[in-house]
């Protein structure tokens, strides 16, 4: 059973993501922010988008993740 068919997330006024869940690893290891093994990726997410500083690696600005 599917709960949810799309994501949307903001962080500091940006679309981060807008798709699918099924997606979300992919297009953020685009930036190169891995999916870790046994983490949930609704937090990873919330992390990102509340810490980006903390989150992205050296050179990924929050501009470069929106959509």
């Amino acid at each position: 059973m599917k709960i949810f068919d799309r994501v949307i997330c903001l962080s500091d006024g940006y679309t981060i993501y807008n798709g699918s869940p099924m997606d979300l690893g992919s297009h953020f290891g685009k930036f190169g922010l891995e999916e870790k093994k046994f983490a949930n990726p609704a937090d990873r997410l919330l992390n990102i988008a509340c810490m980006p500083e903390m989150e992205l690696n050296p050179g990924v600005t929050i501009e470069q993740l929106a959509i």
